[in-house]
C-alpha cells in the first residue's frame, strides 16, 4: 500500500474516532440540551471520516469519498465556531488544522489513487455500486449541519443579552428599643431582603454583601420651587435633600456572604432573610441598608473548588477581600474551548472624600459603603495568588456568556424619635 495512501486513511480515520468519541460522550452525559445536540452533531461528523477512512484504505474514490470528507470536516468547523463565539485564543489554530485535514487526507488518497491506477490500470467497484455511500454520505451531512445549527441557534455557546434576572427588596423597621448597661438607647432597626427570581433560567449565587449605615440628618431652611433641583443629592445619597441634609455616613454592621456561595434559584422562587442591628439613637436619626448580590446562570456557571477563600483576607485593607471558584465544565466541548475557566470575587469597603480625626488618630477617610466586583476567565489554583492581589480584567462578553450580572437594593428608615 502506498505510504500517502496509507497517511491519508489514518489520519481520517484518528479524525473520525476523535469525534465520534467527543460526541458520543457529549450527547449522553452533557449538562445541557443544546450541548447534547451539537454532541450528536460531531459523533455524525465522525462518523462520516471514518466512513471515509475506511473507502481511503480500500482504494476507493470518487463523491462519495469527497462527499464524505467533506462531511468530517464540518465537525471541526463546529469547534472553529464555538471557539469563536467564546473568546479568541490559540485553540483556534487547532480546530482549523482539523477543518483542512480531510481535506489534505484526501488530496494525499486520491493523488495515490491516481498514480497505482496509471500503473496497473483502473480498479475499484463500478460506480453504479456506489449509491448507498452517497446515501449514506447524504444523511451524515444533514445530521451534522442540522444538529450544529440546532445547538449554535439555541445559543449553547453564545452571550446572552440580558443576563441580570434578579429582584432584590430591602425594607428596613424599627422593632424594638434597647438600653445598654451604661444608659445609652439603641432602636432595633430589622432589615428584611426579599430576592426573587424572575427570569426563566436556574440562577446561581458566587457573591454577596450588605450593610446597614446611619447618619444624622440635621435640619435646613426650606427651599423654594425656584431652587430645584437640589445639588446631586438623590442621586448620591438617596435623599430628597429638600428640608434636611445627611452629613457624613456611619457604618453600623457591614459584612459579605450573605447567600452562600453555589446556591440557586429556581425561576419564580424568593429566598428571604432578616437581621436585627442595634442603632445608637444619639449617633443617628435615619438608618439605611444597603445589598449586593452577584449571580450567574447556573447551567453555564457550576462553582466547583474553592481556591480562595475571603475570611483569609482583610477586608477594611486597600485590597479588600477576595474569593476565588474553580468553574466546572459542562461537557467534553466545552473544557476543549474554554479551558480551565475560575471566577474571582472582589469585596472592598469604599471610602468618603473628606478625611477625618478619630480618637486622636488622623486624618482618615471614613468608610461609607461596600462593593463587589468580580472576573470571570482563564485560571486555576496556580493563579490564586494573582487572584488575591487583583480579581483581574473585567470582561463583559466572557460575563454575560455566563449569564453574570449583579443587583443592587436599598432602602431607608428614620428612627422614633419620642
Amino acid at each position: 500500500m502506498p505510504i500517502a495512501l496509507l497517511v491519508g486513511g489514518l489520519a481520517l480515520a484518528g479524525l473520525g474516532a476523535f469525534l465520534v468519541t467527543l460526541g458520543c460522550h457529549d450527547f449522553v452525559l452533557a449538562t445541557r440540551r443544546e450541548e447534547r445536540l451539537i454532541g450528536g452533531a460531531l459523533a455524525a461528523s465522525g462518523a462520516a471520516g471514518l466512513i471515509a477512512a475506511y473507502l481511503v484504505l480500500h482504494r476507493r474514490s470518487g463523491w462519495a469519498l469527497r462527499g464524505l470528507a467533506t462531511v468530517s470536516a464540518l465537525g471541526g468547523l463546529v469547534l472553529v465556531s464555538i471557539q469563536a463565539s467564546f473568546q479568541s485564543s490559540p485553540r483556534l489554530w487547532l480546530w482549523a488544522a482539523l477543518v483542512a485535514l480531510p481535506f489534505l487526507a484526501l488530496w494525499l488518497g486520491e493523488r495515490a489513487l491516481a498514480r497505482a491506477e496509471r500503473a496497473v490500470g483502473p480498479r475499484g467497484v463500478p460506480e453504479q455500486s456506489r449509491k448507498p455511500e452517497i446515501a449514506a454520505t447524504v444523511v451524515a451531512a444533514s445530521a451534522t449541519v442540522l444538529g450544529s445549527l440546532i445547538g449554535l441557534m439555541g445559543g449553547a455557546f453564545t452571550p446572552l443579552v440580558s443576563p441580570s434576572t434578579l429582584d432584590v427588596d430591602v425594607r428596613l423597621s424599627t422593632v424594638g428599643h434597647r438600653v445598654d448597661p451604661e444608659g445609652r438607647e439603641f432602636a432595633l432597626v430589622d432589615t428584611a431582603v426579599t430576592m426573587e427570581n424572575i427570569g426563566r433560567q436556574r440562577l446561581v449565587f458566587f457573591g454577596s454583601a450588605y450593610i446597614v449605615q446611619g447618619y444624622r440628618s440635621e435640619i435646613r431652611s426650606s427651599s423654594g420651587q425656584a431652587d430645584w433641583p437640589l445639588d446631586d443629592e438623590v442621586a448620591r445619597d438617596n435623599w430628597s435633600g429638600r428640608y434636611e441634609r445627611p452629613v457624613v455616613l456611619e457604618p453600623i454592621e457591614l459584612g459579605y456572604d450573605l447567600v452562600n456561595p453555589g446556591d440557586y434559584l429556581e425561576p419564580g422562587q424568593t429566598l428571604t432573610s432578616n437581621w436585627v442591628t442595634p442603632v445608637p439613637r444619639d449617633e443617628v436619626n435615619t438608618v439605611e441598608g444597603w445589598v449586593l448580590v452577584a449571580t450567574g446562570y447556573e447551567q453555564r456557571l457550576r462553582l466547583g473548588r474553592q481556591l480562595l477563600s475571603a475570611q483569609d483576607d482583610d477586608l477594611s485593607s486597600e485590597e479588600g477581600a477576595v474569593a476565588s471558584w474553580e468553574i466546572l465544565p459542562t461537557s467534553w466541548i466545552a473544557q476543549l474551548t474554554r479551558g480551565r475557566q475560575s471566577v474571582s470575587v472582589q469585596y472592598e469597603v469604599t471610602r468618603a472624600e473628606e478625611t477625618q480625626t478619630t480618637g486622636g488618630v488622623g486624618p482618615v477617610r471614613p468608610i461609607d459603603g461596600i462593593s463587589i466586583s468580580y472576573r470571570i476567565g482563564p485560571g486555576g489554583p496556580a493563579d490564586a495568588s494573582s487572584s488575591r492581589r487583583s480579581p483581574g480584567e473585567y470582561s463583559e462578553r466572557i460575563a454575560n456568556f455566563y449569564g453574570a450580572g449583579g443587583t443592587v437594593g436599598t432602602a431607608a428608615v428614620v428612627l422614633d424619635q419620642e
